[in-house]
C-alpha cells in the first residue's frame, strides 16, 4: 500500500474506504478479480463419496436471484469468526417500534445519526464504542449498557504502548512473547520447555502475571481510566492475559471522552430487564427506563460456521465448529 496511490503515510490509521480500494486494487493486480463471485452466499457444502465437494450457491447480484451448484475437488473455508451475527431476542422488543439492530448494520441504519435525540448502545466491545462515538459526536444522546454479568468492557489500547512505545501490533511479531501467552498448540511450537516453566511451574507462574499485570497496568494508565469516575466504567474487568480476539485500538480522531464527561453518553453498568414502545428498561432496584430512539445491539458473532454441511454431522468429524443443536 504506497502513499503514493492510496494516500496513506506510514504509521497513519488506514480508513475503511481506503482499505477497500486497495483489496479491490489487489485482485485486479493479480487476476483474482476473474474468479470473485460476490454478492453469492454458500448455502451448503456436501462432501462428495467419489472426493471433492458440492457447493450449493445462492446469488442476488444484480437481476439474478437463483441457486448454482458449484464442484470443487478442495474447499477452504475462510469464513472467519465474524460472518454470522449473533442478535438474541429481547423481551418487549415487538412492542419497541423503534430501529433495533445488529452493529453489523449500522451502515444500514445511518440515518438513525441525524434523525435520533437519544439511543441505545448494547455492549462494551470495540463496535459499540465506535457507535457511541459514531451517534455522540453529531450531538445524540447515548445510553451505553455494559452488562456486569457479560464479560465487561472491552480491552482498548493506542498504537504504541509501554514506556517504550513500542507499536502494540509488532509485539505479536516477538518470538519470545508468545511464551506468555496460553495456548493449546503450545508443545507444538517448538518451545514446549520453555512454556512448560512458564505456565506449569510456581515460579514461572508468578513471572508470567507479573509479565501480564505490567502490561495492562500500562494500557490503563495510558487510557486513563481512573481520572474519572465515569471512565473507570469502562476498565476491562477480564485478564489482559485472556482477552484473546476481544481487543481494539483507540483510533478516534477527537476526545472520545468528553462526552462521557458532559453526559452526552451515560453509562450504564445494568443488565436489560425488557423493551417498550421506545423505552429500555434496566433491571435495577431503581427500575429504571431510558428513552430510546435507536437501539444498537453490540452482542457479537455465532461462533460456528454460517455453512450448512452435509452429510449431517461432517462438519464436526472433520473439525469444523459447528452449531451444538
Amino acid at each position: 500500500m504506497t502513499t503514493e496511490r492510496f494516500g496513506v503515510k506510514p504509521g497513519q490509521y488506514i480508513p475503511g474506504e481506503v482499505m477497500h480500494e486497495y483489496l479491490e486494487a489487489y485482485t485486479c493486480e493479480f487476476g483474482i478479480d476473474q474468479h470473485l463471485r460476490l454478492s453469492t452466499k454458500v448455502v451448503s457444502a456436501e462432501h462428495r463419496v467419489e472426493g471433492g465437494w458440492l457447493l450449493e450457491t445462492h446469488s442476488t447480484r444484480g437481476e439474478h436471484n437463483k441457486l448454482t451448484q458449484v464442484v470443487a475437488k478442495r474447499l477452504i473455508i475462510a469464513t472467519g469468526m465474524l460472518s454470522e451475527p449473533f442478535m438474541p431476542h429481547i423481551q418487549g422488543q415487538e412492542q419497541y417500534d423503534r430501529p433495533l439492530f445488529h452493529s453489523k448494520d449500522f451502515q444500514k441504519y445511518r440515518d438513525t445519526v441525524s434523525a435520533a435525540k437519544r439511543v441505545t448502545v448494547f455492549g462494551g466491545t470495540k463496535s459499540g464504542w465506535d457507535a457511541v462515538y459514531a451517534y455522540a459526536t453529531h450531538g445524540v444522546k447515548v445510553d451505553w449498557i455494559i452488562r456486569p454479568t457479560g464479560h465487561g468492557p472491552v480491552w482498548m489500547s493506542p498504537s504504541f504502548v509501554t514506556p517504550f512505545k513500542v507499536w502494540i501490533e509488532k509485539l505479536v511479531n516477538i518470538r519470545w512473547l508468545h511464551w506468555f501467552a496460553p495456548c493449546i498448540w503450545g508443545q507444538d511450537s517448538g518451545y514446549h520447555g520453555i512454556k512448560s516453566f512458564w505456565h506449569r511451574t510456581a515460579l514461572g507462574r508468578v513471572i508470567t502475571n507479573t509479565f501480564w499485570n505490567i502490561l495492562a497496568q500500562d494500557v490503563i494508565n495510558i487510557m486513563e481510566f481512573d481520572k474519572h469516575p465515569e471512565l473507570k466504567k469502562l476498565k476491562p474487568t477480564s485478564s489482559a492475559m485472556h482477552t484473546g480476539t476481544a481487543f481494539g485500538i483507540f483510533n478516534y480522531e477527537t476526545d472520545f471522552y468528553e462526552p462521557i464527561r458532559n453526559g452526552t453518553v451515560r453509562i450504564h453498568e445494568k443488565d436489560l430487564s425488557h423493551l417498550s414502545k421506545g423505552q429500555v428498561h434496566l433491571d435495577d432496584e431503581e427500575g429504571t427506563i431510558l428513552e430510546s430512539d435507536a437501539f444498537v445491539a453490540v452482542t457479537g458473532w455465532k461462533s460456528f460456521s454460517p455453512l450448512k454441511f452435509l452429510p449431517e454431522g461432517i462438519d464436526r468429524k472433520i473439525g469444523i465448529p459447528y452449531y451444538p443443536y
